[in-house]
C-alpha cells in the first residue's frame, strides 16, 4: 500500500535534471525519495548529464558505496529498484518496480509515469537491487 500510494504521490511530476521535488525530479532524485520512505538517508551526489566521466560509471559508483544498504539480485520483486544503461553500457537510469512487469521512473521531456518492460526497456536492463535493510540512516 505504501509503493501504491508513492506511486499516486509522483506520478504526473515533470522531468528536471537534478530536481529533487515536486516541482521537478529526475531519476535519481525519485529514487531518492523513495529511499526516505524505507527510512534510509543517501548522500545526494550531483552528477553530469552525461553518467559517465573519463569512462567511469559515476552512478554506480555512489550506489556501490553502499553496500549494506543494496544487494543485487537476479530477479525483481515488487519495491526493488532496477537499473538501465545507456550508452556503452554505462548505468544511467533507475526506477522503483512496482509489480513483475511494471516500473516507476522519471523520464526526460515527459515526467514520472509507469512503464511496461517492453523490448526496449528489457535490451537495457543492468540489474535489479533490493533495498536490505530499512529504518538505517548513512
Amino acid at each position: 500500500m505504501v509503493l501504491k500510494q508513492f506511486c499516486n504521490d509522483w506520478v504526473g511530476v515533470p522531468f528536471l535534471h537534478g530536481g529533487r521535488d515536486k516541482s521537478g525530479v529526475d531519476c535519481y532524485g525519485l529514487a531518492i525519495e523513495y529511499f526516505k520512505l524505507k527510512g534510509i538517508e543517501t548522500p545526494d551526489f550531483q552528477y553530469p548529464e552525461k553518467w559517465s566521466k573519463d569512462g567511469n560509471n559515476l552512478f554506480m559508483e555512489n550506489i556501490e558505496k553502499f553496500p549494506n544498504l543494496f544487494e543485487g539480485t537476479e530477479r525483481g520483486q515488487k519495491g526493488d529498484i532496477v537499473l538501465f544503461t545507456g550508452i556503452n553500457g554505462v548505468v544511467d537510469h533507475i526506477g522503483i518496480l512496482i509489480s513483475s512487469e511494471k516500473f516507476l521512473h522519471s523520464v526526460r521531456n515527459i515526467g514520472v509515469v509507469i512503464s511496461p518492460f517492453n523490448q526496449l526497456y528489457s535490451r537495457k536492463l543492468y540489474g535489479f537491487y533490493r533495498i536490505k535493510c530499512e529504518k538505517q540512516s548513512k
